[in-house]
């Protein structure tokens, strides 16, 4: 299998890495070729946006993806008639906006943190005496690492964080995170046929790994709802490097942190 990435960072160097033993070729696009990625793989140089790098990405692999989130959706749009792209277009787009992600959340009935959108300093003293402090205010878009965000402990923050109040942004109350990540099973093409899906939920002191397992579809993916899905092989982080070495990817889930 070939896979493309736009971009050639330390994800995609990562991710080349770990196909390596199972077959996975990847082939990178960037504007550098002094890149985390081409130490380990191909990579086409140019622009992450020029259309013509990109149609070549695609034709050359089975499946494109990014290393870079902040790609347009109106870039990748193009190679979905030339290959497959993953993750879908659709969810790079909800996944670049925070509060259209919250509000997909909402409409699949998965809980979310209350919250408002703030586009002034007034919005934002509203919010945080509606909603409650100690609060997080973000950027909607383009924050990443801790970059565009501001905690509020107190009211009086909130002129700290009048540079960020100007501009399209949300606002939640925090008490605590939680994370979860998920990941398709896939060791081998046919996993990525048949499909296990892999989660890490992690909160603070501890870790917890647990394993989404779906019924096969009855053709290809991406999976649609409404399959049967099992919670199995839950466990602490505490288990011992034996025995998570141990794990039988056929049939277990793999420890994975968020």
């Amino acid at each position: 299998m070939h896979v493309g990435i736009v971009g050639a960072g330390q994800l995609g160097r990562m991710l080349a890495l770990a196909g390596y033993p199972i077959g996975v070729r990847c082939l990178f696009l960037d504007r550098s070729s002094d890149t985390p990625g081409a130490q380990v793989a191909p990579s086409l140089i140019g622009d992450l946006e020029d259309a013509a790098q990109l149609a070549e990405l695609a034709r050359r692999s089975d499946v494109v993806t990014f290393d870079w989130e902040n790609i347009s959706g109106s870039a990748l749009e193009p190679l979905e008639k030339i290959t497959q792209v993953r993750p879908p277009r659709a969810a790079l787009e909800i996944s670049q906006d925070r509060l259209q992600e919250k509000a997909l959340f909402t409409r699949l009935k998965i809980p979310v943190a209350e919250h408002a959108p703030i586009d002034s300093r007034e919005q934002l003293a509203q919010a945080a005496r509606a909603i409650g402090l100690p609060g997080v205010l973000k950027t909607r878009r383009l924050g990443y690492d801790g970059k565009g965000q501001f905690v509020l402990r107190a009211m009086a923050d909130i002129d700290g964080a009048a540079p960020m109040s100007d501009g399209s942004g949300f606002f939640y109350r925090l008490d605590g995170q939680t994370y979860l990540l998920t990941a398709r099973h896939c060791f081998s093409a046919k996993h990525m046929e048949t499909g296990e899906y892999l989660g890490s939920y992690s909160t603070e002191p501890t870790h917890v790994r647990v394993c989404l397992r779906k019924k096969p579809p009855s053709a290809g993916f991406p999976r649609r709802s409404g399959e049967r899905t099992e919670w199995c092989n839950a466990a602490p982080a505490a288990r011992s490097r034996e025995s998570r070495n141990a794990l039988r990817p056929e049939t277990d889930c793999l420890a994975m942190r968020a």
